[in-house]
C-alpha cells in the first residue's frame, strides 16, 4: 500500500538523546523525520510534582522534565545514492542521515560535545557556552558514515566515508564556537585595534598598540614637561604600527611606525582611480590618525596612503616575504582624521566636522574635489551607491548624494 503524504510527514526515522555543550553540556532531544524535518529539544529540569493518585486508586508518578524546542531545520528532501560499488554482499550504499553524538577535547583542555548529521548536505551541530544550538554546514556534500577516532596520540580525529572516498579529519583544537561562525584565536602578544583585508594579495593588515610614557612636545618638538619627584609617573599612550599579516603563518612580514602620540582612528582599504593599471584602479590602504598634544593645543591628525607592493622574495629563512608596506601619499590636517571611506574611485575623510572627497592624483597626492560641512562631529562614514551615509554624535544617521559628474555633493532628505 502506497503511503500518503500525510503518513511520509509524520514518520520518524531516528531519534537521539545526546548532550551539548562546552564546560556544562546539557541533553537535547533530536528528531528527524523521513521528509527532512529536524526537530532539537533541550530537556529541562522542573520541579517535581511527586506521585499522583488515578481514578482507580493507583499512584503514578510523572517525569521532571520539560521539552523546549531551541532549533527546527527543513533538510533536502532528495537522498543521494551511491555509485555502484564493488562488495561482498552486493548491496547498494545509500547516503542515509543519521545523527552521531561525539565529543572532543581542545587544546585548552576544554570538553566540547556535539551531533554530526550524516547524509546529503551533513552538518555540524554544536552549542557554545554563550550561544544557542548552532546547525553548520561541512565542507563534504555527501557523508555516508561518520565515526569518532583516537589511534593517533591524543589527537581528535574523526572518520568519514564520502563521495571522494574514505577521509580522516582533524579536529582543530583553537576553534572556538561563540557566534554563526567558527573562528581560531591568534595570539600574537600585542593589542590590535583596526584591521583590514586585502583582497588582492590575501594579507591582513592591522594596527597595532604597544603602551609608552606620554610626552608632551610643543610645535618646536621640545619636552615641555618634566616630572618634578620621583614617584611621579608619566602617563600611558599606545605606541601605534601598522602592521602586514600573512595569514598562512600569522607572522609580521613588514610595518609601518607612525610619529610619537599618534593614534589610529580608522584603518580602510579603498579602491581608487589610479593610472597605474589597466583598469583604472586598485586597492589602496588608507589610514586616518590624530596626534595628541596635551589640554594646550589642539589636536591634529594625518592621511595616510600605503600600497601593498610585490618584491623580490626575500632568501633568509626567517623572511620569505613577497610582500610590503609602502607609503605614497602622507597628508597632515588640522584635525583629527576620524573617519574613511571610497565613493566612485575618490577617498571620502572627515576632518572633525568636516568632510573632504579627494582623487589621489598620480599615485602622489590627494587634490580635493568637494567639501561638506557637516556642523558636528562625525564617528563614521560609509558609501552606499552614489550616497554618503553619515553619522554623528547628534544627528544620528543621515545621507548625503554625490554626483561624480559635477563632483558635488549635497544634502539629501533621508535621515534616520
Amino acid at each position: 500500500m502506497a503511503e500518503t503524504p500525510a503518513q511520509v510527514e509524520v514518520e520518524v526515522t531516528e531519534t537521539l538523546v545526546a548532550n551539548l555543550g562546552e564546560t556544562m553540556p546539557t541533553p537535547y532531544l533530536f528528531i528527524l523525520f523521513k521528509s527532512g524535518l529536524l526537530f532539537i529539544y533541550q530537556l529541562v529540569p522542573i520541579p517535581s510534582t511527586g506521585s499522583q493518585k488515578l481514578e482507580d486508586g493507583r499512584s503514578h508518578s510523572s517525569l521532571s522534565v520539560q521539552f523546549v524546542k531551541r532549533m527546527v531545520q527543513q533538510l533536502s528532501e532528495k537522498e543521494i545514492e551511491e555509485p555502484q560499488l564493488p562488495s561482498v554482499v552486493g548491496v547498494d550504499k545509500r547516503a542515509s542521515r543519521s545523527l552521531v553524538p561525539f565529543t572532543v577535547v581542545d587544546q585548552r583542555n576544554i570538553p566540547k560535545s556535539a551531533v554530526f548529521l550524516t547524509g546529503e548536505d551533513s552538518h555540524w551541530i554544536m552549542k557554545g557556552d554563550k550561544t544557542d544550538v548552532m546547525f553548520m554546514h561541512s565542507d563534504y556534500t555527501v557523508v555516508y558514515a561518520f565515526t569518532s577516532c583516537s589511534m593517533w596520540d591524543n589527537t581528535p580525529t574523526f572518520l568519514m566515508s564520502t563521495e571522494e572516498g574514505t577521509s580522516l579529519v582533524e579536529w582543530i583544537g583553537d576553534l572556538s564556537f561563540h557566534g554563526h561562525f567558527a573562528f581560531e584565536r591568534i595570539r600574537k602578544g600585542r593589542t590590535y585595534s583596526n584591521i583590514a583585508s586585502d583582497s588582492t594579495t590575501g594579507l591582513i593588515v592591522a594596527v597595532s598598540c604597544a603602551d609608552q610614557d606620554f610626552v608632551l612636545y610643543d610645535d618646536e618638538g621640545t619636552n615641555v614637561w618634566e616630572r618634578d619627584a620621583p614617584n611621579v609617573s608619566y602617563p600611558v599612550l599606545g605606541a601605534v604600527a601598522l602592521e602586514l599579516i600573512d595569514p598562512a603563518s600569522w607572522a609580521t612580514i613588514d610595518g609601518y611606525e607612525f610619529g610619537t602620540n599618534e593614534v589610529v582612528n580608522a584603518l580602510e582599504v579603498v579602491r581608487l582611480e589610479t593610472l597605474s593599471t589597466s583598469a583604472g584602479n586598485k586597492d589602496f590602504i588608507a589610514v586616518g590618525t590624530s596626534i595628541h598634544r596635551g589640554e594646550d593645543l589642539a589636536v591634529r591628525g594625518g592621511t595616510y596612503i600605503f600600497d601593498v607592493a610585490e618584491v623580490v622574495q626575500d632568501t633568509e629563512a626567517k623572511g620569505k616575504r613577497k610582500h610590503k608596506l609602502k607609503l605614497l601619499c602622507k597628508e597632515e590636517a588640522k584635525g583629527p582624521v576620524t573617519a574613511l571611506c571610497e565613493i566612485n574611485g575618490y577617498l571620502v575623510s572627515s576632518m572633525g566636522q568636516k568632510i573632504f572627497v579627494r582623487a589621489f592624483d598620480l599615485n602622489e597626492r590627494l587634490v580635493g574635489v568637494a567639501f561638506l560641512d557637516a556642523g558636528t562631529y562625525v564617528t563614521s562614514v560609509r558609501c552606499l551607491k552614489n550616497f554618503l551615509m553619515i553619522t554623528d554624535v547628534v544627528k544620528s544617521v543621515w545621507f548625503v548624494a554625490f554626483q561624480a559628474s559635477s563632483v558635488d555633493i549635497r544634502y539629501s532628505n533621508l535621515t534616520l
